[in-house]
């Protein structure tokens, strides 16, 4: 985060609670404009790039992903099968912090994901697709981005597709093997690919800067910087699922106060 100094951070308080002004100009519960566009990088599973503050900002998001064999006997989290690994063109000032947003999006966005979404073959309780998802901020990594991280991330999960497996036996050792179906003749264009994830619901992830009990939803920088506490927000199906707080804690008025406030909300 940068440093701001002290006048600084009294004219951003003051916008905010004097004038009732964010520092960009929305209102409190907007997130910034963002585009997506789908499918800019090659050879993966899914990709997009998506550009923030006017088009001058942009964060490349790809997927790529493997197939292992878990043991059935075992049933893993979902998240355990998505990898996430956040880069930036600058050097990281603050590595706690990169893990920290690795980890919210991989808890938050995956963790309500069903364990049956990520079969290789939907009769197969062996094979599952692990995935790799790579994230590239052309700016400097901070908390403020985690929100329009969060964005992308759901996105480009929707718009996964993964080649349609065959998995037989192997006649001589008797071992389960698995061949992509497309090198097998009378397949049609469409039998080659599946959408890995359609229809499957995920979370929304909310993320608000607190300062005298008043929150600004998708914090800037500048709001980051004077707010009194983070608050990181996860709903599924309408329900608060999980709340978490960077600063000074969140007391159980202000938790009723949100998920008020999430029934006002549209994400896309």
């Amino acid at each position: 985060m940068k440093n701001y100094s002290e006048n600084e951070r009294e004219f951003f308080k003051s916008l905010l609670l004097d004038f009732e002004i964010r520092t960009d100009g929305r209102n409190k519960l907007a997130i910034r404009n963002f585009e997506v566009i789908q499918n800019v990088l090659p050879s993966c599973f899914s990709s997009l790039k998506l550009t923030y503050d006017n088009n001058q900002k942009e964060i490349l998001f790809a997927i790529k992903g493997d197939i292992v064999q878990l043991n059935p006997n075992e049933d893993p989290s979902a998240e355990k099968l998505f990898q996430v690994s956040i880069d930036t063109m600058y050097k990281v000032d603050d590595p706690k912090l990169k893990m920290q947003m690795e980890n919210y999006i991989e808890t938050l966005t995956f963790g309500k994901i069903p364990l049956d979404a990520f079969k290789v073959d939907k009769n197969n309780n062996e094979y599952f697709w692990k995935f790799y998802l790579d994230i590239y901020v052309f700016d400097t990594l901070k908390l403020s981005l985690l929100q329009i991280l969060a964005l992308g991330v759901k996105n480009l999960i929707k718009s996964i597709k993964t080649p349609r497996m065959v998995i037989f036996k192997n006649e001589i050792t008797g071992a389960k093997e698995y061949d992509l179906i497309e090198n097998y003749e009378d397949v049609t264009l469409e039998e080659k690919e599946i959408a890995q994830f359609e229809g499957v619901e995920l979370p929304e992830v909310y993320v608000f800067a607190e300062l005298n009990n008043t929150v600004y939803l998708d914090p800037t920088e500048e709001e980051t910087s004077v707010a009194t506490s983070i608050v990181i927000v996860s709903s599924f199906k309408d329900k608060t699922i999980s709340i978490q707080s960077i600063g000074a804690s969140v007391d159980i008025q202000k938790i009723l106060d949100l998920n008020n406030l999430l029934k006002s909300i549209e994400i896309n």
